[in-house]
């Protein structure tokens, strides 16, 4: 569910089957003020944030790598991530590409 969206930057929360919260996921576009490329900050109930960027495969939490995207497949190494989250996170990655290969949010024309 989407709970704001802009100025480049998107948070979506993440709700169980029974409505209760799983997590947060933000996207910061690239060059919206926190960096040069698109931030992704993924933040489980309970537990720390995940951060990581485009370009680079890595979720790092501190320095356990908690989440990693490959291949369009997220791999959840932390004992406490939700699966359940890390599908939310690989529907949101791919929605944002289009079958041009730019993000559909792109202003550039």
């Amino acid at each position: 569910m989407t709970t704001s969206a802009a100025d480049g930057v998107a948070t979506y929360q993440v709700l169980g089957t029974q409505g209760e919260p799983l997590g947060t996921v933000v996207r910061e576009k690239a060059l919206s003020g926190s960096g040069l490329r698109t931030r992704w900050t993924v933040t489980q109930t309970g537990c720390p944030e995940a951060v990581g960027y485009k370009g680079r495969i890595f979720w790092r939490t501190g320095k356990e790598t908690s989440l990693e995207f490959q291949d369009d497949h997220v791999f959840l190494h932390a004992q406490w991530c939700d699966w359940r989250l890390g599908a939310a996170l690989v529907a949101l990655l791919r929605s944002f590409d289009s079958w041009l290969g730019t993000p559909w949010d792109d202003r550039r024309k």
